[in-house]
């Protein structure tokens, strides 16, 4: 478990970890790219979660154990490797990436078993009833999809 490591930008090489079932990495806010995964053969959970500058995934296929993957707030992260070979997959948590286009794969995941959580399935416990305070859902969902399109003006400046 690797927790608000500010300065972390990557990993080392994981290759000598095959056993390793868990690789959780959280609030690295400068966190961008993991390194090969193909050895992680054991690997059941990856989880990356407020990671803000990663933009894209290294090849999944070979973790055919994973079981989660939760890659929750990777505001920047613009799309996903193939998934299909992931057989054990059941939860994909995607909450927070604003950037993906998941329109056209909700179907493929259904089929297959596999729990999808995504921003706008989530809203209730991302965007809670503030309407005491003067703000709905609606307003909050709109702030956050705005900071992620600054985000993404930024990054592509």
């Amino acid at each position: 478990m690797i927790r608000k490591c500010k300065n972390l930008a990557s990993l080392p090489e994981l290759s000598a970890l095959t056993q390793l079932q868990t690789l959780d990495i959280r609030d690295c806010k400068n966190f961008a790219s993991l390194p090969e995964l193909s050895a992680l053969t054991h690997l059941q959970e990856l989880i990356v979660w407020a990671s803000d500058n990663i933009t894209s995934l290294p090849e999944l296929s070979a973790l055919t154990q994973l079981q989660k993957l939760s890659l929750r707030d990777c505001m920047d992260l613009a799309e996903l490797p193939e998934l299909s070979a992931l057989t054990q997959l059941k939860t994909l948590d995607l909450t927070g990436c604003f950037d993906l286009d998941l329109r056209f794969k909700r179907k493929e995941f259904k089929k297959r078993g596999v729990r999808l959580i995504a921003e706008e399935d989530a809203q209730d416990f991302m965007f809670p009833d503030m309407s005491n305070a003067g703000l709905r859902r609606e307003q909050m969902r709109e702030i956050a999809m705005e900071e992620a399109a600054t985000r993404r003006a930024k990054r592509d400046a």
